[in-house]
């Protein structure tokens, strides 16, 4: 994101910072969440629509595993969501 550019709001919650990263089938951003104590995050936006199926479950069970996982060491997932584009 750009100094003249709006910044981008996701799900009425998380406004994009800046892009920290990206890979074969998603990027990374920067977030401060909107809905709580103003605290940074890290936003993962995964393109199912560009893996095949199998590669699709795996994220999705992925996704699912580690948001019931709680160590200090494991990255805490807040939300996830499935749609594809």
């Amino acid at each position: 994101m750009t100094e003249n550019e709006e910044p981008q709001i996701f799900k009425k919650r998380y406004k994009i910072i800046k892009k920290l990263g990206a890979g074969n089938f998603g990027t990374a951003y920067l977030v401060t969440d909107l809905g709580g104590r103003n605290e940074p995050k890290v936003l993962k936006v995964v393109r199912l629509g560009e893996m095949d199926a199998d590669q699709t479950v795996d994220s999705v069970r992925e996704a699912e595993l580690l948001s019931k996982l709680q160590n200090e060491y494991i990255v805490k997932i807040i939300l996830w969501l499935k749609k594809r584009f």
